[in-house]
Formats: C-alpha cells, structure tokens, sequence
C-alpha cells in the first residue's frame, strides 16, 4: 500500500488502468514507498479515543442546552455553582424537574464541599 499524496503529482496516466501500470512500473524501480498502516491493536485503540472524544463533546454540547434552558426559565445556576452536572447541580435540577420551586429547600440540597452559602445558591433561583 502506498501513499496516493505521493503518487499524484507525477507525470503519466490518464486511465485507472494506465495509472495501475505507472504504479507497477514505479514499484518495480524502487520509487514508491510503503505508506504506514499501524498495528491493528492501535486503530482499534484509535477508533476507541475518537469515540471517548465525541462523547465527550456530546455531553459538553447537552450541559450548554441545560444551562441555555435554565437562563431562559431565569434559574441562574451557574452563576452560583461552577458546574450543573456536579453533585449539587444535578441534585437541584431533578429538584425543580420534580415540581420543588422554594429557593429555600433548593439551596439546602447543596453539598457540603459548595463554597458559595445556601444564600447565593437560594438567590440564583430567580
């Protein structure tokens, strides 16, 4: 197997089967050189490390429709917690899904390890 960007910008055919014989005819003379083709273990790895990245950029791309649709609900979330799909924020989110709209009760789901106070958080809630 060769490298076609190696092979297209030399002179000669005009066929596919012109073009198979310039190949040939270059291979023979030692002109073409062996494109690389990693192991089979490493294109697996590979397709795995593309589809972890894509993954990750889905999941990136959902957190931005949650905060875009709490905005628009005037739920400022995080502006007082720096992350919705953490603990705190996931708990307070399935909180409002559940009918629960007292900024109050919402706050106390908080984590302990939340630096801003039950205040912020309380206020965040429009």
């Amino acid at each position: 197997m060769v490298n076609a960007w190696e092979t297209k910008n030399l002179p000669g055919r005009k066929t596919d089967i012109q073009e198979c014989q310039w190949l040939l005819k270059l291979h023979v003379y030692g002109l073409l050189h062996n494109s690389f083709r990693p192991e089979e273990e490493i294109l697996r790895m590979r397709t795995y490390w593309r589809q972890r990245q894509q993954h990750i950029e889905d999941a990136a791309r959902c957190i931005q429709h949650m905060q875009k649709a709490l905005t628009q609900m005037n739920v400022q979330l995080a502006n007082a917690i720096g992350d919705i799909s953490g603990t705190t924020g996931q708990a307070i989110i399935r909180a409002i899904l559940e009918g629960e709209r007292d900024p109050r009760k919402l706050a106390e789901l908080r984590e302990p390890g939340v630096k801003v106070s039950d205040e912020e958080v309380a206020q965040s809630h429009g």
